[in-house]
């Protein structure tokens, strides 16, 4: 009887250090016992016209903000970063919008020479000013299509590519020059253009795009990457094993910030010669906080 209290104590403790250690940090991370407080928004407003934006990026000179957004009930369906994948009802129809905060305008931008028969799904996007002409600008966007016709979305994920326009300060227009499709470019979240309009950086939150494998990212295993493209040169892994990557960042000095959005941590990267990206320091957000 002894042994057998001795064997169960030791099982006890075994379990309840293995859900302090592992288990309750990742409850944590997911907002169990969180309490979400109001800090320092008493003068926002909400912008009704704009809903389901991903991404919003300043355009410094002019002071406006670009957003890539969506409609929420197609957001519903499909969601390729979160396995919503109902390609049948999803819309395909997002879109990119300017908001002035001064004039408080909204403007949705027009798609001209954009033939995709697939539409396009919003998520990362990357304004950058040209080296050429300092008012045209390149938009960078990555665009979820739902899978070819006869392949089930549920089983191959989606079929996503990175999608480049160009356009000028202050017009409604965005004129599509590339798509960029590659097998490095399997679960796009963010991503940062270059002002040649030619190549970019961009993250993937997942090693794989369906499958119980992916799931096992939120327990904290590494499958995520930071991939790098050239229109002429094609695409490569800039680093990889890097966990539950989200958003991304550069400096004028190529020193990137990638999240890492399970541990609420922000990786400094820097740029090799041979383009690859090697992690120099990590930033500390917060204790148990999530980081988009």
């Amino acid at each position: 009887m002894s042994r057998l209290l001795t064997i169960f104590v030791a099982l006890l403790a075994v379990t309840v250090a293995f859900y302090q250690i592992t288990i309750k940090p990742i409850l944590a991370l997911g907002g169990f016992w969180r309490r979400v407080e109001s800090l320092a928004n008493d003068h926002c407003t909400s912008v009704p016209e704009l809903q389901a934006c991903e991404k919003i990026v300043l355009h410094q000179p002019t002071g406006v903000l670009y957003l890539a957004c969506s409609l929420p009930f197609s957001r519903t369906f499909w969601t390729p970063g979160a396995t919503r994948l109902d390609a049948e009802h999803a819309a395909f129809n997002d879109y990119v919008a300017t908001y002035d905060p001064v004039s408080r305008r909204v403007t949705r931008l027009k798609f001209l020479s954009f033939n995709s028969t697939r539409g396009f799904s919003s998520h990362g996007m990357d304004i950058v000013q040209s080296s050429s002409n300092p008012n045209e600008l390149y938009v960078y966007l990555i665009n979820h299509r739902a899978p070819l016709a006869g392949q089930s979305a549920r089983q191959v994920g989606a079929d996503s590519t990175i999608e480049i326009f160009k356009t000028v300060v202050n017009s409604d227009s965005l004129i599509h020059i590339r798509t960029v499709q590659d097998p490095v470019i399997a679960c796009p979240n963010d991503l940062v253009g270059y002002p040649d309009g030619q190549s970019f950086y961009f993250t993937n939150d997942h090693g794989e795009k369906v499958g119980f494998v992916r799931e096992l990212d939120l327990l904290g295993r590494k499958a995520s990457s930071v991939g790098y493209c050239h229109a002429q040169t094609g695409c490569k892994y800039a680093i990889t094993k890097m966990q539950t990557n989200n958003g991304i960042a550069r400096a004028q000095n190529d020193t990137f910030y990638v999240v890492n959005s399970l541990a609420g941590t922000v990786s400094i990267l820097e740029r090799q010669s041979d383009d690859t990206l090697v992690i120099t320091d990590k930033i500390l957000t917060g204790k148990h906080e999530q980081s988009w």
